[in-house]
């Protein structure tokens, strides 16, 4: 129990938690139907950072019906 009252006393002492959670609101403009390391980095976060977004469906289409990336495979 001590470790961890310890451990959460340093965390808040250093600015770590919900207090220094941030709001992030992003939506890309390029969509990728992989996951790849190669793919660029559209926004960091940090832990307990909050993202909002949209993205495509599985035929590629976004929440307006407008065709943004490729059709998903079976």
């Amino acid at each position: 129990m001590k470790r961890i009252a310890v451990g959460i006393s340093l965390a808040l002492a250093f600015g770590y938690g919900a207090a220094s959670a941030e709001t992030h609101q992003v939506v890309a403009q390029t969509y990728y139907r992989t996951f790849d390391a190669r793919h660029p980095v559209l926004l960091r976060i940090r832990p307990d950072d909050i993202v909002i977004t949209k993205t495509i469906d599985a035929s590629g289409h976004d929440d307006k019906g407008e065709q943004r990336g490729e059709a998903g495979t079976r």
